[in-house]
């Protein structure tokens, strides 16, 4: 009797490392993300083996700044403080992984990513006051967007 749950345990265990095997997980001492594609016009990172991260961020990012882009719609304190905090991100992100290529856009896009990040300040809530500075700050986080998957582009050829 004692033996039957014991070799339940045991095929139990032995499907679970099959499945995860087909399930494509990364096996010890693989990365994760060594050949992230994500769709749409977003950069393909490159197949040496550096995990990018901004490319898992951006959709998410783009989405944040459609919402707030919609006549103005969206402009709430929840949206406001989400941008906020995933520019920053973002930001960080990007010359995070410029940094990992040796790319020399990482000046002048700390400088754009500075610039965004100021402009939609700190703390949370949003008045009318603030929306000229929050619509430049978009406009510039998708500037700087552009100039990411640029430099990453011209790495890659």
């Amino acid at each position: 009797m004692r033996r039957i749950p014991a070799l339940l345990i045991l095929v139990t265990l032995a499907a679970c490392g099959r499945e995860a095997q087909q399930t494509g997980r990364a096996q010890p001492g693989q990365p994760a993300d060594s050949e992230l594609t994500v769709a749409g016009d977003t950069v393909e990172a490159m197949n040496t083996g550096i995990e990018l991260e901004a490319p898992r961020l951006i959709p998410g990012l783009r989405a944040q700044l459609q919402a707030l882009g919609d006549s103005g719609a969206g402009l709430t304190e929840g949206n406001v403080t989400a941008y906020k905090n995933l520019a920053a991100d973002v930001v960080t992100a990007m010359l995070s992984d410029l940094n990992r290529i040796g790319s020399s856009e990482v000046g002048p896009l700390r400088e754009m990513g500075d610039t965004v990040l100021n402009l939609v300040g700190g703390g949370t809530g949003v008045s009318e006051a603030d929306r000229p500075e929050l619509t430049r700050s978009v406009r510039l986080m998708e500037r700087m967007i552009q100039r990411y998957q640029e430099a990453m582009r011209a790495v890659q050829s």
